[in-house]
């Protein structure tokens, strides 16, 4: 789905602020409106975030979460390169072909090398801009997932099972994002294989290194892993 101040969903004002919690409002707001009571939520990056306050917030919504290339917002974890960090906030651009050519180069900064193929991606962006252009929208977002308490916590008290993604070499969230520090919260852990996991264009993601987990493995819940895709 778009978040609010993404593709078709409500653009903001600059002078509006806004929470995680009221993004993952936002998406009981649309499991609402389609009649579904609960579902299996997927994010990635900040979306990775709205899940996991979703399931904080609304348990009773959630069979399942995965959060791929994400963060709990704990405290204490490793930051993004100032470069890497100098290009999320850099403000919008004045025109569709201004931001697609800024998007490829702050991309440039996270992407797997392997993947960044300036051609395919020059046209996915060029598509996303052209479907909504929102300037301010990213920053608004960064700033709600920035201005959100961390959710180490509420994820800790979670019987919910999740299943968390993250790359190894990943340069916008490092690797410490996707691994819990207290493992008392870990049923079983598996870790395969390396690769970023804020992947470089619009192909499908395989991503080579797969985390999985369940919280308050003294429930007694089964748990399962995956490993390298690669075989």
């Amino acid at each position: 789905m778009d978040n609010r101040d993404a593709g078709l969903s409500t653009a903001t004002d600059e002078t509006d602020s806004y929470t995680l919690s009221d993004m993952a409002n936002d998406t009981v707001a649309v499991l609402d409106a389609v009649g579904v009571e609960t579902t299996v939520v997927l994010g990635l990056s900040l979306g990775g975030m709205v899940a996991q306050q979703l399931a904080i917030d609304h348990p009773e919504r959630v069979r399942a979460l995965v959060s791929l290339a994400s963060t709990p917002g704990e405290e204490g974890l490793p930051t993004a390169t100032p470069e890497v960090l100098e290009a999320l906030t850099a403000p919008s651009e004045a025109t569709v072909e201004e931001q697609v050519e800024a998007d490829l180069r702050h991309r440039k900064l996270w992407s797997n090398p392997d993947w960044y193929d300036i051609d395919p991606l020059r046209e996915f962006f060029t598509e996303l801009h052209n479907r909504a252009f929102v300037p301010g929208g990213g920053m608004r977002q960064f700033n709600a997932a920035m201005g959100s308490p961390s959710r180490i916590e509420g994820l800790q008290a979670l019987d919910v099972p999740t299943l968390v993604v993250h790359g190894e070499n990943d340069s916008l969230l490092p690797p410490e994002h996707g691994v819990p520090r207290d493992r008392r919260h870990v049923a079983r852990l598996r870790v395969s294989g390396v690769a970023p996991a804020h992947r470089g264009d619009d192909r499908p993601h395989r991503p080579h290194i797969r985390v999985a987990l369940h919280l308050r493995p003294e429930r007694g819940r089964s748990t399962s892993s995956v490993s390298d895709p690669r075989g």
